[in-house]
């Protein structure tokens, strides 16, 4: 094993250098989504299970996604700028639909007055459909070929010096 070459990828990893193929790219998503399952199935019931998840859930669904994310859109020939917005602009929507469902909620637990304002209900589903374009938009990025040869951001992946 080429010990260098583990070394360079783990340091591309931390400062998001590089390019990632789609074939990396979708057998890292599968180890976080197996890794999660696990974790998820041996995780101990009780307090200690829940800060096992504060920890685990944040580092596997938010930042090692985006790193390995960001060094996909480089190999699409993208800056990590894009991402950067996108995901913003999906952690807003994201927050945004839970206050819609906290306010939803909070009425429904209530079981009185159930009256909105006439603008919730649109504004719910443009929220909605904006979280699901821009995760449309990022999956389809992510799934599309690379750039073939030397871009902005490197070498083709596999073809590092």
């Amino acid at each position: 094993m080429n010990f260098q070459r583990l070394k360079n990828g783990l340091v591309n990893f931390v400062l998001f250098r590089g390019r990632v193929s789609l074939s990396q790219y979708l057998r890292f998503m599968a180890a976080i989504i197996m890794f999660s399952i696990a974790f998820i199935y041996f995780t101990p019931s009780g307090d200690n299970g829940f800060l096992m998840s504060l920890f685990w859930l944040p580092l596997c669904w938010i930042i090692l996604p985006f790193s390995i994310t960001v060094r996909r859109f480089h190999d699409v020939g993208l800056s990590s700028k894009s991402i950067i917005v996108t995901t913003a602009i999906l952690i807003a929507l994201f927050l945004i639909l839970c206050g819609f469902l906290y306010l939803f909620a909070g009425v429904a637990s209530v079981g009185g007055r159930t009256t909105f304002q006439a603008w919730i209900f649109p504004a719910f589903g443009i929220t909605i459909l904006g979280f699901i374009g821009i995760l449309f938009r990022n999956t389809i990025i992510c799934l599309s070929p690379g750039q073939e040869g030397e871009n902005a951001y490197g070498l083709p992946p596999g073809k590092e010096k």
